[in-house]
C-alpha cells in the first residue's frame, strides 16, 4: 500500500460500498449495522487505480458509518497524509469526503463553462475508475450484492469481502475477461464536519485552486486544436 501510494506515475481512487449482512447477535450492537436504506450491512472502503485494481480495502466498520468517518479511522489515510508530504500524492473521492491536501474532490453545482465546471468533470471522469471497479466486483461475486446478503458474523464477512477484492485482483492479473458491471445507485450523503487544521485547509483550497485552472486551461487548449484542425 505504503510503495503504492507513494509512486507519482500512479493515481487512485476511493469510495466505499454497503455489502448486505444477516442481522447481528444482540451482543454486538445489531443497531450499529444498519444503513441510511435500512438493511445492516457492512461500509466496505475501496481503493483502485485505472486498471481496476484494488489496492487497499477496509470491510470493518458497521454499515451505519459514512464513508469519511471509514475513510478517518482507516491505516489508508495515514499512509497517504505521508506519501503526500513525502512524494506530493492524493487521491481523487467523492462528495461524502472533505477536501485535503491528499484527497480531492469534485465541486456540486458548478456553473456549466465555469474553470470549477471543467474541473469537476475531469474530476468526475477519472474517479468513475472506483464505480466501475465496484460495479465488477459485486458482478463477479454475487453474494456481495446488495439483493443478497452474507449470512455469517460482521467479523468473518470482512474477511469474505477481502477475500473477493484479492481473487478480484488475481483474475485481473490473469486476464480473465470482467463481467458486466453490477449497477446500484446509491444517493451521497455529504459529511458535516471537517477537522482537518486551517492551515492544511487553506492548502488543500489552493491546491485545488491550481487543479481547477489548470483543467480549465487544458480544456482551452484542446478546443483551440480541435479548431486547427
Amino acid at each position: 500500500m505504503k510503495k503504492f501510494l507513494a509512486c507519482p506515475e500512479y493515481w487512485a481512487n476511493v469510495d466505499g460500498t454497503r455489502i448486505r449482512i444477516v442481522p447481528p447477535p444482540r451482543q454486538l450492537n445489531p443497531q450499529m449495522y444498519y444503513c441510511r436504506k435500512g438493511f445492516p450491512s457492512i461500509n466496505a472502503q475501496i481503493i483502485c487505480d485505472a486498471t481496476l485494481t484494488i489496492r487497499n480495502v477496509c470491510a470493518a466498520f458497521p454499515g451505519s458509518s459514512n464513508d469519511f468517518f471509514v475513510w478517518s479511522g482507516t491505516v489508508a489515510k495515514d499512509v497517504m497524509v505521508q506519501a503526500y508530504f513525502e512524494d506530493g500524492c492524493w487521491l481523487l473521492g467523492d462528495s461524502g469526503y472533505f477536501l485535503a491536501p491528499w484527497l480531492h474532490v469534485p465541486i456540486p453545482h458548478a456553473a456549466p463553462g465555469t474553470p470549477e465546471f471543467d474541473y469537476t468533470q475531469i474530476h468526475c471522469s477519472a474517479r468513475n475508475c472506483v464505480e466501475r471497479c465496484i460495479g465488477v466486483l459485486k458482478a463477479r461475486w454475487r453474494c456481495l450484492c446488495s439483493d443478497r446478503a452474507l449470512t455469517y458474523r460482521p467479523t468473518f464477512s470482512g474477511q469474505i469481502i477481502n477475500a473477493c477484492c484479492a481473487l478480484h485482483n488475481y483474475c485481473l492479473f490473469r486476464g480473465l475477461l470482467n463481467p458486466r458491471p453490477y449497477i446500484q445507485r446509491v444517493p451521497v450523503v455529504l459529511p458535516d464536519y471537517n477537522d482537518l487544521p486551517r492551515g492544511l485547509l487553506a492548502r488543500a483550497a489552493a491546491e485545488q485552486r491550481h487543479l481547477i485552472y489548470y483543467a480549465h486551461a487544458r480544456k482551452q487548449r484542446l478546443r483551440q486544436q480541435q479548431l486547427l484542425e
